[in-house]
């Protein structure tokens, strides 16, 4: 855990019971406005650059939710689910579901905690400003359950570690075309400004 995450780590969590605790990291994550920052996909500093810009997408912030939930005494594990931005959020505007056409499959990050030999999804994707454009938001999180999967998936991918899943992400990555990686370049910033539209109120 970076400087920036342990003083914010502390700073939600300082006398808290366990299970309270775990709330209030989970509603800090999942509030912080969503954006695709490839910068952001490293493990380690990934985290710490989302806490500066106040900005993140569901590496970092699950990357950072698992490391606060270990810290707190949880069994906690990650899936990385195979999916096309096309079949999410139709309320997309015409210019962003069409670019989501064009691009292959991508990539999205959870964690599964562990408990009584059972696995829990946790998915702290989508922040509570994105329910008025039709995002499936986890309002709430029982530290003794699960929540919603943030995305639609082909096919999950588990790993034991958030080392591992970032392997696997990063090595997913790696197989793209240049044509696929400028799609998904274009995508990128046409989604970030609808996200931005919306947090300003200039969009639906």
């Amino acid at each position: 855990m970076g400087k920036l995450a342990a003083e914010k780590f502390r700073e939600l969590t300082d006398g808290s019971p366990v299970l309270d605790a775990a709330s209030s990291v989970f509603d800090f994550i999942r509030d912080i406005p969503y954006r695709v920052d490839p910068r952001q996909f490293h493990l380690d500093e990934g985290p710490e650059e989302m806490i500066r810009s106040n900005r993140g997408s569901c590496f970092p912030k699950h990357y950072l939710l698992g490391s606060m939930l270990g810290a707190l005494g949880f069994e906690v594990r990650y899936s990385v689910y195979v999916f096309y931005w096309k079949d999410q959020c139709q309320n997309m505007p015409e210019e962003v579901l069409c670019r989501a056409g064009k691009i292959p499959a991508t990539y999205h990050l959870a964690l599964r905690i562990v408990s009584d030999r059972e696995q829990a999804i946790v998915d702290a994707t989508w922040d509570k400003a994105l329910l008025k454009a039709g995002f499936p938001v986890n309002e709430s999180w029982d530290p003794r359950g699960g929540t919603r999967l943030a995305v639609l998936p082909e096919e999950e991918i588990r790993a034991d570690t958030a080392f591992s899943a970032a392997k696997i992400v990063r090595d997913r990555f790696d197989r793209y075309t240049l044509g696929e990686r400028l799609e998904l370049s274009r995508f990128t910033i046409e989604f970030n400004r609808w996200m931005e539209n919306l947090y300003k109120g200039e969009a639906k």
